[in-house]
C-alpha cells in the first residue's frame, strides 16, 4: 500500500474526491484526466426529460429563454444547449434539427412542477405548439441519456 493510501485510509478519506487544491489522479487512458475522472451522480431529487417537435428550434429557444430570463440565476449558452440556472434546479434545452430536448432537473417537487410549466408555456406562447401531446420520461445522471 502507498503512503498516500495508507495516510487516506488512515484519515478515512476517499482518495478519488477532489480535496481543495488537489490535482485529479493523472489517468493512463486519454481524454479521462481533468474534470472527467469524478463520478457521475445526480444532485437533483426530480429529475425528467421529454422532446416537443417545433419549426426553427433556434428561434424557439431563444424566445423560451428571453421568457424565461426573470426567473432563472443565468442562462448559458453551451454550443447545442441551453442551460437555465434556477439555484436549487435547472433546465437544459438541446436543439435538434426538428425539435427541442428538454431536461428539468429540481430539489423539490413544486420547483420541479414550476419550470416545467414555464417551458411548455413559453413554447405554447411562441410556437404553434399545443403542450397536451408532451410525454415527460425520467431521467438518468446524464442529459438526454436515454433520448
Amino acid at each position: 500500500m502507498t503512503s498516500e493510501l495508507r495516510r487516506t485510509a488512515e484519515i478515512g478519506a476517499n482518495p478519488h474526491v477532489k480535496q481543495q487544491g488537489a490535482e485529479p489522479p493523472k489517468s493512463r487512458f486519454p481524454g479521462l484526466d481533468g474534470a472527467d475522472w469524478r463520478p457521475r451522480i445526480s444532485m437533483y431529487k426530480h429529475t425528467a426529460q421529454a422532446y416537443v417537435p417545433v419549426p426553427h428550434p433556434e428561434r424557439v429557444a431563444e424566445t423560451v429563454c428571453a421568457r424565461s430570463g426573470d426567473y432563472c440565476r443565468s442562462i448559458d449558452d453551451m454550443g447545442a444547449d441551453r442551460l437555465l440556472d434556477f439555484g436549487d434546479a435547472r433546465a437544459i434545452l438541446r436543439l435538434t434539427d426538428e425539435g427541442l430536448h428538454l431536461q428539468v432537473d429540481a430539489q423539490d417537487t413544486i420547483t420541479f412542477y414550476g419550470i416545467r410549466t414555464l417551458l411548455l408555456g413559453s413554447l405554447c406562447a411562441v410556437a404553434k405548439f399545443s403542450g397536451e401531446n408532451v410525454e415527460w420520461h425520467s431521467a438518468g445522471s446524464v442529459p438526454f441519456g436515454a433520448m
